[in-house]
């Protein structure tokens, strides 16, 4: 399904991420989606067979477009500073707290999601808010259980669209990678037993509620339900 290809220049990288994530060195795009391709740009995914924008983690980018009014004012970040973002992703989400001021811990699972965030976090270091990420790769469902943060962030997969239309790279791989479902009911129940003063969760404008949250802050195209504690 993915595989780790390169640019001129960068075998030997290609190499060691191959071996480090298990995956094959791309021979043969026939019948393999996607590449892991080590470029000059960063680490990213491409479509082998479609000329579609890669996926990559770029931190100086989200730090130029300034964004991310109604997820601070959900987060409260004037009062809170300590936040665990159990669904890290691409990290942008974790990245507009951090420049808000909050110290935040990033979970991980998926191993290939999880080198793109490390990869992207190496070549943002200068960035102050960089400097507040902590990055680990696990399990959010078990590893939330070690930490006690302020706010515990959510950000489950968005439902399939019910459409033709196949959705943007981005979101074709994350299905790839993680699956459509999650227990997002289980996850929620044990984010409000380890955060100590509210869960954020981020939902789909017209998606339903996992339970009915003590506050909503909505945009156009999302909204974030809020659960006090």
């Amino acid at each position: 399904m993915i595989q780790v290809t390169f640019e001129d220049g960068f075998q030997d990288q290609a190499h060691a991420l191959s071996e480090k994530l298990g995956l094959p060195l791309l021979q043969d795009p026939q019948g393999v989606q996607y590449g892991l391709r080590v470029a000059a740009g960063g680490l990213e995914i491409v479509d082998l067979h479609k000329k579609q924008r890669p996926v990559r983690v770029d931190f100086h980018q989200l730090n130029a477009e300034r964004s991310g009014g109604d997820l601070t004012k959900a987060v409260n970040t004037r009062v809170h500073k300590t936040v665990l973002d159990a669904t890290g992703g691409l990290g942008r989400d974790a990245f507009t707290l951090a420049r808000a001021g909050c110290k935040v811990t990033v979970l991980e699972k998926n191993p290939i999601i999880h080198a793109l965030l490390e990869d992207g976090l190496q070549r943002a270091q200068d960035l102050e808010a960089v400097q507040r990420m902590t990055l680990i790769h696990a399990d959010s469902m078990q590893a939330l259980r070690n930490h006690q943060p302020e706010v515990v962030y959510l950000d489950p997969m968005y439902p399939a669209r019910k459409k033709d239309a196949l959705p943007k790279l981005e979101m074709q791989v994350f299905h790839a990678l993680l699956g459509a479902e999650q227990n997002e009911q289980e996850l929620l129940q044990v984010a409000l037993e380890q955060a100590r003063k509210r869960v954020v969760v981020k939902r789909p404008i017209h998606a339903p509620v996992i339970q009915p949250a003590s506050l909503q802050f909505k945009g156009k195209t999302t909204r974030f339900d809020v659960y006090l504690k």
